[in-house]
């Protein structure tokens, strides 16, 4: 049980499988980082710092393009797709409920965004595969301490059947 598979690179993998399935399936937001020329309706200067924005997200340099994007919202606080390309950012640097923050801001601003709807269960599934699994590592630990190695064994029969169930999910999403 010293091998945690559900690594803050296994979520953000995880996540990336999700987008990826989600956007070759065309549910996903395929422009998260749109041509500004033709959707963004901001001043021009939110506009360069966007693109900066994009151009550092397509580099991976995901804190890089939360600083732009951050900046941007302070330009322009009622832009909702802001929020949403700075919550897919913040998906992909690990902090996803950031990510969570961001997209439920997006939909107080547009509360018919579809993108942002479409996006916001990806972080938060993450987030419930993560707690779950710091869930059954507590009550393991807690009863190896305890002594209780029926319990020990049982724990560690759930969350290898979790493990399997998520790495079937992986899988699949994959195809």
């Amino acid at each position: 049980m010293n091998q945690h598979y559900f690594s803050l690179k296994n979520l953000i993998r995880f996540t990336t499988v999700l987008i990826t399935i989600n956007t070759v399936l065309g549910i996903a937001p395929l422009d998260v980082f749109p041509n500004l020329s033709q959707s963004v309706q901001a001043q021009d200067n939110s506009e360069t710092i966007v693109e900066h924005a994009a151009e550092k997200f397509q580099k991976e340099d995901y804190q890089g393009a939360i600083k732009d994007l951050t900046e941007a919202i302070r330009l322009d606080p009622n832009n909702a797709e802001f929020y949403l390309m700075r919550g897919l950012s913040y998906t992909y640097s690990g902090n996803f409920e950031k990510a969570i923050e961001d997209c439920n801001q997006a939909l107080r601003i547009s509360p018919n965004y579809a993108d942002a709807y479409l996006f916001r269960p990806i972080p938060s599934l993450v987030l419930a595969f993560k707690e779950a699994h710091e869930s059954f590592e507590k009550a393991l630990t807690l009863y190896q301490q305890q002594g209780n190695f029926t319990k020990v064994k049982e724990i560690e029969d759930k969350v290898k059947e979790f493990d399997e169930v998520f790495n079937i999910m992986m899988t699949e999403m994959r195809k």
